[in-house]
């Protein structure tokens, strides 16, 4: 389905291209040690591409790293299994040095427009009527699994049905959650549940 685009999502688009073109510049700049700048805006890029929730969350992270100055950054070599790579992106720390002159002043832009995106999320909507209202217009009865490869959406996703639809409706598995955790939503899920929203570690092990 194709998300139509709205003057927010266009704004922030073209904000946010500006803003990871200068990541990428920085970190063609600095050779081979530039090489984790360019996987922390492939990530944004990514994030933007799974929802609004998912790229504010990590612009907001990116901001509060910044003005903290801490110092845990994580490398791309650190991932061992590949299955938990989205939950391990959205988790990733990045240096806490600005990539570029002026990060933190178009990091504030880009929060401040994707706040704006949310509050008027085209693809949420379509999501909730032309996906899941259909549904549930045809078969009142009908369970949905969705998957998704990050937990912000993932979050995002279950805040939307459960306040259409009840917060008992929803359940969720993912990667930091145990075995018995997941069995347990997979169960009230069949039970008594409507939706059940994976990410790709959740279902890990599960059939």
């Amino acid at each position: 389905l194709q998300v139509p685009s709205s003057y927010e999502s266009i704004e922030f688009d073209k904000n946010l291209q500006n803003y990871l073109r200068k990541g990428y510049a920085a970190g063609d700049a600095l050779g081979r040690t530039g090489n984790a700048i360019g996987f922390v805006m492939t990530v944004y890029r990514k994030l933007a591409a799974s929802s609004a929730a998912a790229i504010h969350r990590a612009l907001c992270n990116r901001l509060q790293r910044l003005l903290e100055d801490e110092a845990n950054a994580v490398s791309e070599s650190e991932l061992s299994d590949e299955r938990y790579l989205g939950e391990w992106e959205e988790q990733c720390a990045s240096d806490a040095r600005e990539f570029f002159a002026g990060e933190v002043l178009l990091l504030k832009e880009l929060i401040g427009e994707a706040a704006a995106l949310k509050s008027n999320d085209l693809k949420l909507k379509l999501f909730m009527e032309d996906i899941i209202g259909k549904i549930i217009t045809a078969n009142p009865s009908e369970k949905v699994l969705i998957f998704t490869e990050y937990r912000t959406t993932q979050g995002y996703l279950s805040d939307a049905l459960s306040s259409h639809y009840g917060s008992d409706s929803v359940d969720l598995i993912n990667g930091s959650m145990q075995h018995a955790q997941r069995r347990e939503a997979i169960k009230n899920f069949e039970e008594q549940g409507r939706f059940l929203i994976s990410t790709e570690a959740g279902g890990e092990g599960i059939n």
